[in-house]
């Protein structure tokens, strides 16, 4: 049977509903990020402990909200690459660095470029956060120790957002510790070019 005008009409407009709704539930999970590390940094500022155990409950409940709706947007990522064509990627790949230390910044993103690796720098973690493009940033640096907050929280809360995402975490940990399921990569301090290059090695 030949398609009717009707049908090839409703084709676009089905695949524009189709983005539209991709795009909300984008947005969605973008605001629940941003709610989830802010519940996290009220978790660890908590003045009691009745208040730490619900706002504990609270981050679990929000985590698992945001695991839910990734699972919900690629499905919708599915229809629409089924359905239509794929964009061209709107921005180049570039790795997020999340570092307050200015110095610590410069020289780490100095080094990063000459590695041939196009780099976007954020000083806190509101700031990555806000920043974080899951289209553009496939690695993101992030300092442990942020004046605004926990590197550990806005790991947890990029992975709850975009799970693909690479985190690498920059800390001053003994050998002992071992980092959350979260974390991909952990460079120690004081940091060692080699290390990094070494990780990076299948990207330079």
């Amino acid at each position: 049977m030949a398609p009717t005008p009707e049908t090839e009409s409703a084709r676009p407009r089905s695949a524009e509903t189709v983005a539209n709704i991709r795009n909300s539930v984008h947005e969605v999970c973008n605001r629940l990020s941003a709610v989830l590390l802010r519940a996290q940094r009220l978790e660890s500022n908590a003045p009691d402990p009745h208040t730490q155990r619900q706002l504990t409950q609270l981050v679990e409940f929000v985590s698992q909200t945001a695991n839910e709706l990734n699972v919900l947007r690629n499905h919708v990522r599915s229809l629409t690459e089924t359905d239509t064509p794929p964009p061209a990627p709107a921005h180049p790949e570039a790795i997020l660095l999340v570092e307050d230390a200015g110095v610590v910044r410069k020289v780490l993103a100095s080094y990063l470029a000459e590695l041939g690796l196009s780099v976007d720098l954020a000083g806190g973690a509101g700031e990555g956060s806000d920043s974080y493009d899951p289209t553009k940033h496939k690695t993101v640096f992030i300092e442990n120790d942020l004046h605004d907050g926990s590197g550990l929280h806005l790991a947890q809360a990029l992975k709850a957002r975009s799970p693909e995402v690479r985190i690498v975490l920059i800390a001053d940990w003994g050998s002992e510790r071992q980092p959350p399921p979260f974390i991909d990569h952990c460079l120690m301090k004081p940091l060692r070019f080699d290390q990094v290059r070494r990780f990076l090695q299948p990207q330079v």
